[in-house]
């Protein structure tokens, strides 16, 4: 083999290496944190099924018309159903 050879080889080699980490996450469920003032409209609008849209606990003056399906809402705080403990991003 001459060193041209194991050059291009090497190049090749180093190309499909790197080729194998190019490739596009597949996105998993995602969480959309609300915390008091912020909108859960938009929230829910930017989240997709599966995802979860957790609200902080507090007040929220809006009404929100879910009219998708697959976003979970759990609340947070003592309170809230299923819930014991206040979120540790809230």
């Amino acid at each position: 083999m001459t060193k041209r050879h194991i050059a291009y080889l090497a190049c090749t080699a180093a190309l499909v290496g790197s080729g194998r980490g190019a490739a596009p996450r597949v996105a998993g469920p995602t969480s959309h944190l609300v915390h008091p003032g912020e909108s859960i409209r938009q929230a829910v609008a930017a989240a997709r099924s599966g995802d979860t849209v957790p609200l902080c606990a507090g007040t929220y003056r809006e009404s929100a018309r879910i009219t998708k399906s697959g976003p979970t809402l759990p609340g947070t705080g003592r309170s809230s159903p299923g819930r014991t403990t206040t979120s540790p991003l809230c």
